[in-house]
């Protein structure tokens, strides 16, 4: 993901100083992170990802650490301090990047600035020349800073005497790449609609169903983003914006930002003609070269035979190898869209109507994604309590509510457990 983020550019150019911004930002974030995971409050601390209760915080224990519930406080300051290197980490490589292009529109005697001399002036930029960084220092130390303190103080004089344009573009996308941002489009409306119930002291019981929501709705958008997608919100959000400011309003996508929009639905558009391409190339024996999965046939009885055989669903198949996919979240969308068509052409009515449209079985494997993609989201617990009151439904509503609690029981998982189970169960690899 890093270096999909640091290659996420037009220019090349850019890409050896979004590099050395990137351990610029990690270099930065050290102090700040240790800060976290002793309770203090770090610079960029970026709250509601997690959508954690501070109350232990607020909580004095008698014996400090020798008390056992003092150690009930861990979970939660590692999940927020976790971001935290590689919120700095896309801070700096976005401040790089927009000074970049303030640099390059600079002209000396009606030249424009090259090598050396546009390196020192983005450095002057973003107030990384030595002349800045000394006379910071001198301040610190005249407020009496020393030690760890100093070195954070003169972070922060560096940040804070940036221009007004790089700060609040680096901010927005320190928040959009680690899945901080205040979610957006048609799945943070639903996030949005989800929390205020949840905040309702009524809605108190539904954490139980669906405990994370903002998280998942900007995975879930990021994951759009590497299909078409992208490509419409980076034009359509550089006039109307995508991102929304603390009223509520939406702020138009600077050039850098429609950018990154645009670069990511590019990448994950070749990505999938690509993939598409391999998908339907056989080998000497007359097997594709490549494989992409679905949920697989609807049948549950055929899709358990065909599990029996070694077939594993939500995975590509490189040789005779499954690698699952549904836990590498970025790239969730456009092969799961990849594998419902694959699914469709060899168990469903694709495979028997060789005359149906292109537009048509667009439009179908768009459908059944998003389907596919609900039912790994939050939106899967709202559904299976919805399924349980269905007059319509051939199951019975005692049977619905008692998968349903069993399923609810392990929501309170969190998924990087689970995915850590996944990525080392031989099972998913057979």
């Amino acid at each position: 993901l890093m270096v999909d983020f640091i290659t996420n550019t037009i220019n090349p150019l850019e890409i050896p100083g979004r590099i050395k911004a990137l351990f610029i930002g990690l270099n930065s974030s050290r102090f700040e992170t240790l800060l976290g995971l002793k309770g203090e409050t770090p610079r960029h601390l970026i709250k509601g990802k997690y959508e954690v209760s501070n109350a232990l915080e607020r909580l004095n224990y008698k014996g400090g650490w020798l008390n056992p519930l003092s150690w009930a406080r861990i979970p939660s300051r590692f999940l927020k301090s976790a971001d935290i290197p590689f919120v700095y980490a896309e801070l700096e490589m976005a401040a790089y990047s927009v000074a970049y292009r303030m640099a390059r529109a600079k002209k000396v005697n009606g030249k424009k600035l090259r090598g050396k001399e546009l390196q020192r002036e983005i450095e002057r930029i973003l107030n990384l020349d030595d002349a800045r960084i000394k006379e910071y220092k001198l301040q610190a130390e005249k407020e009496g800073l020393t030690g760890i303190d100093l070195v954070r103080r003169v972070n922060q004089l560096i940040e804070d005497n940036r221009d007004q344009k790089i700060k609040e573009i680096s901010e927005r996308m320190g928040k959009f790449n680690t899945f901080n941002n205040k979610p957006y489009g048609v799945a943070g409306a639903i996030a949005e609609m989800i929390g205020k119930f949840q905040r309702n002291k009524t809605g108190v019981w539904s954490r139980f169903i669906v405990p994370f929501t903002n998280i998942v709705s900007n995975v879930f958008n990021m994951s759009l983003n590497y299909t078409p997608i992208g490509i419409f919100r980076g034009i359509y959000g550089k006039k109307f914006g995508i991102f929304t400011d603390s009223k509520g309003k939406k702020i138009p996508l600077s050039d850098y930002e429609a950018q990154d929009f645009f670069i990511r639905g590019v990448k994950g558009l070749v990505a999938m003609l690509v993939l598409g391409l391999l998908m339907t190339r056989k080998d000497k024996d007359g097997k594709p070269l490549l494989e992409i999965t679905a949920s697989g046939p609807a049948d549950y009885k055929k899709r358990k035979q065909l599990m029996e055989t070694g077939w594993r669903p939500n995975s590509v198949k490189i040789g005779a190898r499954y690698i699952p996919y549904d836990y590498i979240s970025p790239v969730l969308v456009p092969l799961t869209f990849l594998g419902v068509l694959n699914d469709r052409i060899r168990y469903g009515k694709m495979d028997k109507e060789a005359n149906i449209s292109f537009l048509s079985a667009m439009e179908t494997g768009a459908l059944l994604t998003i389907s596919s993609v609900f039912d790994k989201s939050f939106m899967s617990g709202i559904a299976d309590l919805l399924k349980a009151f269905d007059p319509n439904s051939d199951k019975t509503t005692e049977r619905y509510i008692t998968n349903f609690a069993l399923k609810t029981t392990t929501t309170v998982v969190p998924n990087a457990i689970k995915q850590f189970k996944y990525l080392f169960d031989p099972q998913v690899y057979n």
